[in-house]
């Protein structure tokens, strides 16, 4: 079980997820990092990001720390590609991988 991290940044294209595509194996954790300005991870203060995931495949995403959001990826969880979206308050908009980014679970 391995840490799986995820950056949210601010470019002059807009706010983007890097990197777009991530794999991770069943009990990872996954950890996005909130590197867009002085917000915290969570949409609590208006300023922060929201890590929204269909059906909560990949666990719930919560607040670890100082501008992260956490999620253990569930070992029920199908194999393949899950599309997830992080929706930034700072930027009243979704944040954009190459397109909508996502987390592949190798068998």
């Amino acid at each position: 079980m391995a840490d799986v991290e995820i950056v949210i940044v601010k470019t002059p294209k807009g706010f983007v997820v890097r990197p777009a595509y991530v794999l991770a194996s069943r009990g990872d954790r996954l950890i996005w990092h909130n590197l867009t300005g002085k917000s915290p991870g969570l949409v609590a203060d208006g300023e922060g990001i929201d890590i929204q995931i269909p059906c909560g495949r990949l666990g719930s995403p919560s607040g670890v720390g100082p501008m992260r959001v956490a999620t253990t990826i569930p070992m029920d969880a199908p194999y393949g590609f899950h599309a997830y979206s992080v929706y930034s308050q700072r930027a009243k908009g979704y944040c954009k991988g190459e397109s909508t980014p996502g987390v592949i679970i190798k068998g």
